[in-house]
């Protein structure tokens, strides 16, 4: 089993809650340079629901998850880390967000077997607790001039 499952949140990744079209597709092309996404691989994608269209449209080839309120998308990613046994299904799972709420979900995951990664925005927008919680970091500004992503 040679799979991985990319868990994004699209609003944290892009910087925005009211990211655009433009905006994603930076973040697709920049993500996809950052850690390549193989044909067997499964893209979740989360965000408010009042992002939907841009979300549904404009990364087709995801599954789509929308939540509300504080932390909407983030919950949304969560549950499908703790109840949907994706640890036994995919031998790598990369988190796409730098929020200290992913923390125990990385300490969970990585004591049932899988490799873990997270990707960040920046540094700036990298929890010291996920930091923590993980050894592969990667910061989607590493490479690319601020604010094109």
């Amino acid at each position: 089993m040679d799979r991985a499952i990319h868990l994004l949140d699209v609003e944290n990744l892009c910087g925005t809650p009211a990211f655009n079209d433009q905006d994603l597709i930076a973040l697709q092309r920049r993500y996809s340079e950052l850690i390549p996404i193989g044909p067997e691989d499964l893209v979740v994608v989360a965000s408010s629901h009042y992002r939907a269209r841009e979300l549904m449209f404009g990364w087709t080839d995801a599954r789509p998850l929308f939540g509300s309120g504080p932390d909407g998308a983030d919950k949304c990613l969560l549950d499908v880390i703790f109840h949907e046994g994706i640890e036994g299904r995919f031998s790598h799972i990369v988190i796409g967000s730098g929020d200290g709420i992913f923390s125990p979900a990385c300490r969970h995951l990585e004591a049932h077997g899988p490799s873990i990664t997270v990707v960040a925005r920046n540094r700036r927008s990298l929890s010291r607790y996920i930091s923590a919680a993980t050894e592969d970091i990667r910061l989607l500004e590493a490479a690319t001039a601020l604010g094109q992503v």
